[in-house]
């Protein structure tokens, strides 16, 4: 599937408030030199975000598809000897974007209570990056980065705050409870680990606008955790792109 295709798949499932939003956007910057994104206000879940990756990727495609959108960071100096040596591909600040590969963790997800979804493995690596995120980068002013977990499940929200510091713990959140917010480094635990490749809720058409609400909340640093296996392979496209961005960093073999 090209670039084209991808849009108008997306444009389709767009109301027309969606698609007036995004051709008001390209018309504003096509009359012009340079692209400038306008703000989008709106009430949280009105896929503002899907809306302006939408308007960015068509513009590129008409304006210039070889271009790229420059990516800014923010102002945390990085101490690479409080990070674990294995581990220092995932914190290295010239990779804002990285996927990680939870395959070699071990464990499968676990139903709970209610039928939501926990991967206790996962959890904890989350912990630990979270933790190692907070004791390695620091600003000027001597104030440490707190980095937020995100998870399309409460259960694995649950899991994951008992296991955090106290420092830490405001900053877990469901990605439902993250819509409208951004942070400076966001680390998003999506849980599913089966022998039958199947992802439940992020694979349906309107409520998979979670992964695109998830892996947009960061302003300088993205950290995915998912399983590989599980994720592609298997049609689930959504993540299949993901893996395919030109500037995503995937780290394997975390045990």
């Amino acid at each position: 599937m090209t670039v084209a295709d991808r849009i108008a798949e997306i444009r389709s499932t767009f109301d027309d408030e969606q698609n007036r939003a995004v051709n008001a956007i390209l018309d504003d910057c096509l009359a012009g030199d340079d692209f400038v994104f306008p703000i989008v206000d709106g009430p949280p879940g009105t896929g503002k975000t899907t809306v302006g990756a939408v308007a960015v990727a068509e513009y590129l495609q008409q304006r210039d598809p070889e271009a790229q959108v420059l990516y800014l960071g923010l102002n945390y100096t990085w101490d690479k000897s409080m990070v674990n040596p294995k581990l220092r591909d995932i914190f290295d600040p010239s990779h804002p974007f990285v996927i990680v590969n939870t395959d070699g963790l071990g464990e499968n997800e676990q139903r709970v209570f209610r039928g939501s979804v926990k991967n206790v493995a996962e959890a904890k690596f989350a912990v630990n990056l979270s933790k190692m995120f907070h004791d390695s980068f620091k600003r000027a002013d001597g104030v440490r980065l707190s980095p937020l977990i995100l998870s399309p499940y409460a259960a694995q929200v649950n899991e994951i705050f008992g296991k955090l510091p106290p420092v830490l713990q405001e900053r877990c959140l469901t990605v439902y409870r993250a819509q409208g917010r951004e942070y400076p480094c966001v680390i998003v635990s999506f849980v599913r680990k089966n022998p039958g490749k199947t992802i439940g809720f992020l694979d349906d058409l309107i409520l998979k606008a979670q992964t695109y609400v998830a892996c947009s909340r960061a302003q300088g640093k993205l950290v995915v955790l998912l399983s590989l296996d599980t994720f592609l392979g298997a049609g689930h496209r959504t993540f299949e792109y993901l893996c395919q961005t030109p500037k995503a960093y995937i780290v394997e073999d975390i045990k």
